[in-house]
């Protein structure tokens, strides 16, 4: 997506606003310098919601790796050039991930006893 990106991040001991705010001037101050450009990159201030259970987490999850595929970009979520959902598949093929270690979130939601987090992932998986 060429006009905006979709973070999930876990909260620690420093402010979400104070993360994002050290991200924006950071990646704005490099990506400046790589491409000769001057100004702002974000237009706006960043969006936030709060991911209070595991069934919200999962839906967060569903977008993110569905939106490439809901704005026409890709087919599949793994097609994506940016989705980590073809990262953690191939590690998962390579047997360097155990998904049963991955989070107990993702397993009850497999209905076709695989791992979990690639049938989560998916629009069809409810």
């Amino acid at each position: 997506m060429a006009n905006h990106v979709h973070l999930l991040v876990k909260e620690s001991n420093t402010d979400i606003s104070i993360l994002m705010k050290r991200f924006g001037v950071s990646y704005g101050y490099w990506y400046n310098w790589k491409y000769e450009r001057r100004g702002h990159l974000f237009q706006d201030r960043f969006k936030s919601e709060c991911i209070e259970d595991d069934a919200y987490l999962l839906t967060v999850i569903r977008y993110i790796h569905n939106n490439p595929v809901k704005a026409a970009i890709v087919h599949k979520p793994e097609q994506y050039r940016w989705s980590k959902k073809a990262y953690l598949q191939a590690l998962q093929r390579k047997q360097l991930l155990d998904f049963n270690e991955f989070g107990a979130v993702f397993c009850c939601f497999n209905k076709k006893g695989g791992p979990g987090y690639i049938a989560a992932s998916s629009p069809y998986v409810v």
